[in-house]
């Protein structure tokens, strides 16, 4: 017997079965453990594998890994392999949307027109063209008179 009052799992109706997940599947679930890698719980007691190689398109050190995921933290990811049994699970940003990373940088310089446009923490490509004591001087790719 499962009694839940996730709002979620209501709405969905009540008695109904949970389907079985498929490989490409866009999954939520939450993180059950952490190590190495990543256990997380999904729907119907289905539990998935995600290697330190998906948990993130960036580079997660073994030792950073418990600091940025948590047991109990809510993930999204998708369902990258089914062998054996065994689901393997990808948290990477590029693997669930399809988008390369590089295809954000790529879309964020095309809108470069001057130095207004580029902002705190994005992601732009370019060419580091001069390094001096006091910082580097790159040529955004796409930047126009940015610089």
């Amino acid at each position: 017997v499962s009694v839940t009052l996730r709002r979620s799992r209501i709405i969905a109706g009540a008695g109904e079965k949970e389907q079985e997940v498929k490989l490409h599947d866009i999954v939520r679930g939450y993180i059950r453990n952490v190590g190495k890698g990543l256990f997380v719980n999904l729907r119907g007691g289905v539990v998935a594998r995600v290697q330190i190689s998906h948990m993130s398109d960036d580079f997660i050190p073994a030792d950073k890994i418990a600091q940025r995921f948590v047991k109990g933290m809510l993930v999204t990811g998708k369902i990258i392999s089914i062998a054996g049994g065994k689901i393997e699970l990808s948290l990477k940003s590029s693997v669930v949307s399809g988008k390369p990373e590089d295809d954000n940088a790529a879309s964020a310089n095309s809108k470069l027109r001057d130095i207004s446009d580029v902002k705190e923490g994005g992601v732009y490509r370019g060419v580091v063209t001069s390094v001096k004591d006091y910082g580097a001087f790159i040529k955004l790719e796409g930047g126009g008179r940015v610089s």
